[in-house]
Order: C-alpha cells, then sequence, then structure tokens
C-alpha cells in the first residue's frame, strides 16, 4: 500500500478529476453531436457541388469550356486523326507517367537463414527496407487478447455439378438422416497450411482430395462433399509459456480480454485520413474507443453515431509510459536474434519501473479498414518496425534519400503521379507491399512510408537503435530534429551502463587473479558483445564532447542538463547538474585501460588523453579583439546575439 499525506490526496484528486473533465471534451470533439455532424456532411456535399460549378474555365475559340481538357499525352491518338485511321500503339516501352514510377517489391527475408545477419544488415545501411518472417513471440504481449477465429462448418454437396445443402445432401444421397456428420473425419486447416497428418484416411472413408471450396470432399454413394472446418480440439499441454506465433494461425481479437487488460487507459485518437498539420485528436478510454469504434459481428447496419466511430483512429499509444499498462505488457516480447538486429540499446534510455530495460518506444496502432497515415518520415535516426497482429496493412516506402529529392520534399503525390511538373519523380526507389501478421516491416531510419489498412487492423510498432544506425542518431543529435528524443540522455545512460558491465568483469577477473585462478573463461560472447558496443561508443561520445568543448570556447558553457549522472556537477542556483560528456570519455577510457590488463597483477598507470587546447581567436588575452585578425562587423553573422559556429564536419549544421 502507497500511503500520501493530505496534500498529495488533494493533488491526486484535482489531477483525476481535471483529467476525467480533458476526456469528455475530447470525446466530445472526437465523437462530435449527430445532428451536426450531418450538417456537416451536408455542407461539404453542397460545397463540393460549388466547387465543380465555379472551377476555373479556360476561353478557347471566344467559347468557355470546362478547364479540365486532356494534355497532347492524354489524348487519345483516335482523336487526333480520323477514326478510319488505323492506329498502331508500341507496347514495348512504358509511356504513362504512372506506369515510369517503379513499385518495387520488398524482399522478404527468414530469421531463421543462415545467410540473413548479412542481408539484413546490407539492407539496413543502404536504406532498403525488408521484411522479416520466421519469428515467433514479438508481439506476445497480445497473446491474451486473440482467440481461434472459428471458421464455420458450411458442408457443400455436389450432384451431377450441382451444389446442395447440408439437408438436401442428407436427404438425396445414401446418407440417412441418422448418421451424424460429425462422424465424417474432416482436416484441420488454416490460412497458410494443411496438417499433413489430420488428413482423412482415403482407405476406410473413401476420400478423394480437391481443392474447390477450400475444403476437403468424399465421395459416398457417387456424392462429393466439401467442407470447411477448423478443428476445436484443445491441446494437453500448457500453452501459457508458449510464444505466440501468428504466421500459423488465423486469429480474431477478444475485445472484452482487451477491455479487462486495458479498458481504463487513455489512448490517443485522431479521426481517420488526419491532416497532418491541423489533425482533430484528443484522449479517450481505451473501452470506449474498442466498444465503439472497432467492428464486431452485431455492427451490419451502423447508425449516424457509429459512422462518427467508423471515421476514429486510434493512432500512435506509446504504452510503455503508462505504469499500469506498462506493467503488463512490456518485458513480454521476443526480441529478434541478435544476429539479426543487435541489442536495443533505446532499452537504457528511461529509468522507470514498468518499463526499465525494455524501449520505451513501442506503440499500438488500431483502426478499421481504409484508416490512412499520409506519406512522410520520423527524424531521429531510428530504425522502425511494424508489425500486425490482426489483420492486413498496405505499405508505400520511398527511400530516405528520394523523399526531400526526387519527391520535391513530398510535394509530388504518388497517387497522382505528373511527370511534367515532377520529372525526377521518375527516378524514386519506391516499394509497395502487404503485410499480415507474422511480418515484421523493417524500416532503415528515415525511410518515408504511407500506411493503409485493408482490413481492420491492430499493429505494433518500435523503434530500434544499435551499431548499426548509431551514425544517424548522432546526426539526428546534432541537427536536433527530433525534439521528442532526448538523444544525450539516451547516449550518457547507455554508455554509462556499457561501463558498468565491463567494470564488473575487470573486478571479477582482478579477484580470481589474486586467487591465482584463470580468467578466460570470463570471456564470453555477451562480454565480447559489451566490449565492443563501449568501444564504438567511445567514438560518438567524444564527438559529442569535442564539440561541447568549441562550444564553451566560442558561445559559452553548455546548457544540457540531466539527473542521471553522479559526476556531473551540479549547479548552484538549482537541483539539475550538467551532462560533461569529456569526463564520460575519461571514464570509458579508464574501463577499457582496466579491462585491458584484467588478467595482470599490476595495472599499468592510466593517462588521460588531452586533445590541443583550443581558443577564441577572435578576441586578445584579456577579452579584447586580438590584433591579428581581420576586423570585421561579425554581428551580421550572429544568432540571437551569439556568432555561428562553423565546424569541418558535415554533421553539424548550425
Amino acid at each position: 500500500f502507497i500511503s500520501f499525506t493530505v496534500e498529495e490526496a488533494m493533488r491526486y484528486v484535482k489531477n483525476q478529476k481535471e483529467k476525467a473533465k480533458q476526456r469528455e471534451e475530447d470525446e466530445r470533439k472526437l465523437f462530435g453531436d449527430v445532428g451536426a455532424e450531418f450538417a456537416g456532411e451536408m455542407d461539404a456535399i453542397l460545397d463540393n457541388v460549388i466547387d465543380q460549378s465555379t472551377r476555373p474555365h479556360a476561353i478557347i475559340d471566344g467559347t468557355q469550356e470546362n478547364s479540365n481538357l486532356a494534355t497532347a499525352s492524354e489524348v487519345s491518338p483516335g482523336d487526333q486523326v480520323g477514326q478510319n485511321t488505323e492506329i498502331i500503339d508500341d507496347n514495348y516501352w512504358k509511356w504513362s507517367d504512372k506506369e515510369q514510377v517503379e513499385f518495387h517489391d520488398v524482399e522478404r527475408i527468414n530469421v531463421n537463414d543462415k545467410n540473413a545477419l548479412a542481408r539484413v544488415k546490407d539492407a539496413r545501411i543502404n536504406g532498403t527496407p525488408i521484411v522479416l518472417v520466421g519469428h515467433v513471440g514479438w508481439a506476445n504481449f497480445a497473446k491474451r487478447w486473440l482467440k481461434k477465429k472459428q471458421i464455420g462448418a458450411k458442408y457443400v454437396a455436389t450432384i451431377d455439378g450441382n451444389k446442395l445443402s447440408r439437408d438436401e445432401m442428407k436427404s438425396r444421397t445414401s446418407l440417412s438422416n441418422d448418421v451424424d456428420l460429425s462422424d465424417v473425419r474432416m482436416s484441420e486447416r488454416n490460412e497458410s497450411e494443411t496438417n499433413d497428418e489430420s488428413k482423412p484416411n482415403e482407405t476406410s472413408h473413401a476420400w478423394k482430395l480437391s481443392e474447390e471450396a477450400g475444403g476437403n470432399p468424399t465421395s459416398i454413394a457417387g456424392t462429393q462433399v466439401f467442407g470447411s472446418i477448423q478443428s476445436e480440439k484443445k491441446s494437453v499441454k500448457d500453452e501459457t509459456n508458449e510464444l505466440l506465433d501468428l504466421s500459423g494461425e488465423v486469429y480474431e481479437l477478444d475485445i472484452m480480454k482487451m477491455i479487462e487488460d486495458i479498458g481504463d487507459e487513455d489512448v490517443p485518437v485522431i479521426k481517420r485520413n488526419y491532416n497532418e498539420v491541423t489533425p482533430i485528436h484528443g484522449n479517450i478510454s481505451a473501452a470506449k474507443f474498442l466498444t465503439n469504434c472497432w467492428p464486431t459481428s452485431d455492427s451490419s447496419t451502423p447508425t449516424q453515431q457509429t459512422k462518427t466511430s467508423q471515421r476514429l483512429y486510434l493512432h500512435q499509444w506509446q504504452f510503455p509510459l503508462s505504469d499500469t499498462a506498462g506493467r503488463k505488457l512490456c518485458h513480454q516480447n521476443n526480441p529478434l536474434p541478435k544476429e539479426i538486429m543487435g541489442e536495443d540499446m533505446l532499452k537504457y534510455w528511461i529509468d522507470l519501473p514498468q518499463c526499465k530495460l525494455d524501449s520505451p518506444l513501442q506503440y499500438i496502432f488500431m483502426g478499421r479498414e481504409d484508416t490512412l497515415s499520409k506519406l512522410h518520415k520520423d527524424n531521429g535516426g531510428l530504425d522502425i518496425s511494424i508489425a500486425p497482429i490482426v489483420g492486413h496493412k498496405e505499405c508505400v516506402l520511398v527511400h530516405r534519400s528520394d523523399g526531400s529529392n526526387c519527391l520535391y520534399r513530398l510535394d509530388a503525390s504518388l497517387e497522382d503521379i505528373d511527370l511534367h511538373r515532377f520529372p525526377l519523380m521518375s527516378q524514386a526507389r519506391v516499394w509497395k507491399t502487404v503485410i499480415k501478421p507474422g511480418e515484421i516491416l523493417l524500416m532503415p531510419q528515415g525511410t518515408y512510408h504511407q500506411c493503409r489498412n485493408l482490413t481492420p487492423c491492430l499493429s505494433y510498432s518500435r523503434f530500434h537503435l544499435d551499431s548499426v544506425n548509431l551514425l544517424p542518431f548522432l546526426t539526428s543529435l546534432l541537427n536536433r530534429d527530433a525534439p521528442e528524443i532526448d538523444h544525450e540522455d539516451v547516449l550518457w545512460n547507455l554508455t554509462s551502463e556499457m561501463v558498468r558491465k565491463v567494470d564488473e568483469v575487470f573486478d571479477e577477473a582482478q579477484a580470481r587473479v589474486k586467487e591465482g585462478l584463470d580468467t578466460a573463461d570470463l570471456l564470453t560472447e555477451e562480454v565480447v558483445d559489451t566490449v565492443n558496443t563501449l568501444r564504438t561508443l567511445r567514438h560518438f561520445v567524444r564527438e559529442v564532447a569535442r564539440r561541447e568543448e568549441v562550444r564553451k570556447i566560442v558561445k559559452g558553457s553548455c546548457d544540457r542538463k540531466s539527473k542521471n549522472s553522479d559526476d556531473a556537477q551540479k549547479k548552484p542556483d538549482d537541483d539539475t547538474v550538467v551532462q560533461d560528456f569529456s569526463s564520460l570519455v575519461e571514464d570509458v577510457d579508464l574501463s577499457l585501460h582496466e579491462f585491458r590488463y584484467r588478467s595482470s597483477t599490476v595495472i599499468p598507470p592510466f593517462k588521460a588523453r588531452k586533445g590541443k587546447a583550443l581558443k577564441n581567436i577572435l578576441s586578445g588575452p584579456s577579452g579584447r579583439r586580438s590584433s591579428n585578425v581581420i576586423k570585421r562587423d561579425v554581428s551580421k553573422f550572429a544568432i540571437g546575439g551569439k556568432p555561428v559556429v562553423t565546424f569541418n564536419s558535415a554533421l553539424d549544421n548550425n
């Protein structure tokens, strides 16, 4: 039990009331008034009619014609010549604008293939999206939300080419009414495969296999019977510890289980096909969304209110930040093999109890068919994965270098391709694919993507950071293009944790040396990975420290803050601390130095590396301008009263 003071209790009650009030306001904003919404739809229809009638016209030969005239490339050849003239069109090349922009297929890679590591790494480095298959347990937190979809037991008989119902089949065949069709042995099927062991015995039951109707026919007294059922046999062994395999079964959502799990959570909801600039959004309870916005079997005749609900989309719910949802959903998933993707470094970012040592950047998306997110990219230098749990999702992907170049900073549209206005679209690297449960779409950092639900879809997404995309992560840190990600904290906490792990190995090795024991077995695969990671991180931390040194010389002391460092110096005016990446570099160097001589009885003395001292050449020893510098007015080169700093590296654009 948690004890509260009176002030804390009053503050908690006040926060809950404000939260409930905000939720009510968001629900009114999202669901709206039925009458007002109907009036709004009518206004939209009228506006469209008015728009059609007032569309600009062109003056041709003194008469007014609609300006939607076909261009020269769109005019049919038959319209330009006599109708009786034979037109022979070339079919070797692709002539229309749309055909000249090629949508490539996305490569599928099985994580169990022996060359999967090299293929995945090459794709990530080159910015090529891929789909991973063959991995189970990726969205294991959703296991209790799913139930096997029951495929109806529909039997069809065919006599002389005519398909009959179950009752008609009974009356017209030698099967008497007292024969129970359940005695007829049917095979267990799902969407992906048929279990060979469950096929009927052709000898004893005179089965004749056929692919018609997706079932298994039998020949009984000259009649072919087709069955399409799914066995409801329960496995005897306990399935609670099994990993969720979405590829081999057909699942549907158990809405009541979801409501029991997360019904009280506030989830972000927006209007479908939202406008990125001014989206209509708010937070409502997950139970409200699940009961009103997700299709059910009894929602065949939607009312005006349900039409409003169908337009809502649960968009990017970051569940690890919820204390209650995080405790239920985090630490449940089976990570990809380290041979495929390196250890996710984001798990060292935030020290929240519900998601400690698990990535805080995990999200759930949920919406009906045709829910669409427009083409965009996510800054931050992180790879992104998308995995459907239920439903199918169509994804259009553009290479990270082509969104700004070939798509003209997304002014060009892939829905309406115009190579006269946007000629470089013909050079864009574009992919299109449909992902289904059991598949994981992996998008390298910076990939432009557009997703559309082909069916009602629940999907799981997460960001990823390892040594492969550390450089773009650092670039994002320097460019400050993703303010929602605290890059310094990620880098600081990650490096500190690696130092701690290496120091533990060193301490254990020294203890063994003093006792005269061997230390060779301490060099495990995990230790090797940790040391390699720390050696890589050292260079990135040093680059941040180097830039801070330059800023301190030119602009003054750094203002980056954190509460995660024991070695950082506290400011006198508050309780926050300043991250000193120079001291962190020394900690890394000392840790690696000691680890290097871990098996020695005497550790050589450590000497910290010092770079050449920096000085501001714009000012003299006493703060006055040096006489050796050309005098010029630098104020016009300043931003916010501070001079612009130029580095020799293209990574910094200040």
